[in-house]
């Protein structure tokens, strides 16, 4: 995938110049709210407008963490340097309301933005001029099963999945150029090290739905645990995001395939990152699997809803299941194996739904929860060895907010 951008001026709400700029902020947070983006989430409808309300009555100011935290999550005792939870709904926002401009937005003519590395709700008018757009160009794609139901309408949120897929990784690297102001920590940079500078540029590989099941899934609510588990939604398209942040901020590139594109040649020959589960991520099936963590059909949903541990002692610690709705507990399998070339890498970041993929990539990009990891091995250089590990995933209000390493095992 290569990447064309132009930085558009990120302008702070205290200096924009428009003719009733104030009431045209206000309609515009409104109107953002009630989009089908944000129907899902109490938290993030509460601090966009938490937000807002502070952009007009106290412009250009930085809020505190802890405001946001008392006012919006409702937490009164909240220490910032033991939960992450307004970082986590910050970051969501910030994703959500690149959703909307991408999609149902992409003609509003103020686009409002939450500045990145602090919590100041920034507006700007949009600039239509065609060298100032983003652009994207990626290798043709094969048909979309979609395209296979015929007369069907959709609802346009779940429309703009996939190709958000695609127009987010523009958005993130725009968002995040090279020269930020977040160095890249150590621990990340030295456990990507392979996929960073290895001679072969990595593949990242997102999946669709499961075949023969499309109409299902759309006419479905994204809570549902077929949806969740079947599709490569919100959580694939962080865990590009995020993918993005890291390898532009070195100076690096990767190459985004939807799962049905990949073929024998990349995987025999490039390094690997497989987003999502098998029921999203077809590729699972052609490429080397796990030998302790397994994603288990369930044969009355017909969906991989469990994963099993294949050396659990007893039954109690065998199976891990999603049961709940919504959804507020999720698991996932972490990899880092050999592809079908020995010498070639590959992640898997698998979750049973998408909350746990999206939690799975945090979990390999965050220095703490790396140094977990690291903690399990007995390293005798940087170099991570090859391994497989289960996390457990809490989740709250659609964003996976907290992350535990269950266990690892060395290959």
């Amino acid at each position: 995938m290569k990447l064309k951008a132009t930085n558009e001026p990120i302008i702070p709400a205290e200096t924009i110049q428009l003719p009733g700029d104030i009431p045209e902020l206000s309609k515009q947070i409104s109107r953002i709210v009630k989009c089908p983006a944000f129907s899902n989430s109490d938290i993030l409808r509460g601090l966009l407008l938490f937000l807002g309300q502070a952009a007009l009555e106290r412009p250009g100011e930085n809020i505190r963490e802890q405001e946001i935290a008392e006012n919006v999550l409702g937490k009164t005792d909240f220490d910032p340097r033991i939960d992450s939870g307004v970082r986590v709904h910050a970051g969501r926002l910030r994703s959500k309301l690149a959703e909307y401009y991408l999609g149902e937005g992409k003609d509003d003519p103020l686009i409002v933005e939450l500045s990145k590395g602090s919590y100041q709700l920034v507006y700007r008018p949009r600039i239509s001029s065609p060298e100032e757009k983003v652009q994207v160009q990626v290798e043709p794609q094969v048909p979309s099963p979609v395209s296979a139901v015929p007369g069907k309408s959709f609802p346009f949120s779940y429309l703009l999945l996939a190709s958000l897929m695609l127009a987010g990784l523009a958005f993130a690297g725009w968002s995040y150029k090279k020269k930020t102001s977040h160095p890249i920590p150590q621990e990340i940079e030295q456990f990507w090290a392979p996929f960073l500078y290895g001679e072969r540029q990595p593949i990242v590989v997102f999946g669709g739905p499961r075949s023969g099941s499309t109409q299902t899934q759309w006419t479905k609510h994204e809570e549902d645990m077929t949806f969740t588990s079947s599709w490569a939604g919100v959580g694939a398209l962080f865990s590009v995001h995020r993918l993005t942040h890291i390898f532009t901020s070195l100076d690096k590139t990767f190459i985004l395939k939807r799962s049905l594109n990949l073929n024998w040649d990349d995987a025999r020959q490039e390094p690997l990152i497989l987003i999502g589960g098998p029921e999203s991520n077809s590729a699972h099936s052609s490429l080397p699997k796990t030998k302790r963590f397994v994603f288990f059909m369930n044969e009355e949903a017909r969906v991989r809803t469990t994963i099993q541990d294949l050396k659990a002692k007893d039954d109690s610690s065998k199976y891990y299941t999603v049961t709940t709705h919504p959804i507020q507990q999720d698991y996932a399998i972490i990899a880092y194996l050999p592809t079908l070339s020995p010498d070639r890498p590959m992640i898997i970041a698998a979750g049973i739904t998408t909350f746990g993929t999206q939690a799975a990539i945090e979990f390999l990009t965050e220095k703490h929860s790396l140094r977990t990891l690291r903690s399990g091995f007995n390293m005798k250089n940087d170099a991570f060895p090859y391994f497989e590990a289960l996390i457990k995933v809490t989740v709250r209000d659609g964003v996976p907010i907290h992350s535990e390493l269950i266990a690892v095992e060395k290959w």
